[in-house]
């Protein structure tokens, strides 16, 4: 399927109003969310409404259909993304030499926290 996708220029203020925290799918969909997996979803979903490039092809002269084909890609890249991230921080840490420089910093410190109270 072959998607033609317009653009409008998007200038000043951000168009969407996010105050709220995104609706997620609900457990009854079998999904159990955490409230660090919220701040998460928030914060993609704050990155997309931020996303010029998305927002043009909203806001543009673009079908239903294309519209929403825009959006779909665009949650599957922000989700890539934030995966990649969190890989790339793994591989940091496990490092040896990083991970055993980690673990005895935070054990010297929490060490500490927990002997002060």
């Amino acid at each position: 399927m072959r998607h033609l996708i317009t653009d409008q220029k998007v200038t000043g203020s951000n168009p969407v109003g996010h105050t709220k925290r995104p609706e997620s799918p609900s457990a009854g969909a079998g999904l159990l969310l955490s409230e660090k997996d919220k701040v998460d979803l928030q914060d993609i979903y704050e990155g997309m409404a931020e996303d010029e490039d998305l927002l043009a092809v909203l806001l543009g002269d673009n079908t239903p259909d294309n519209k929403k084909y825009k959006f779909d890609q665009a949650v599957d890249q922000r989700l890539i993304n934030f995966v990649n991230r969190k890989f790339s921080l793994y591989e940091k840490l496990t490092k040896p030499n990083i991970n055993a420089a980690l673990k005895r910093q935070w054990f010297a410190q929490m060490l500490r926290e927990v002997m002060e109270g």
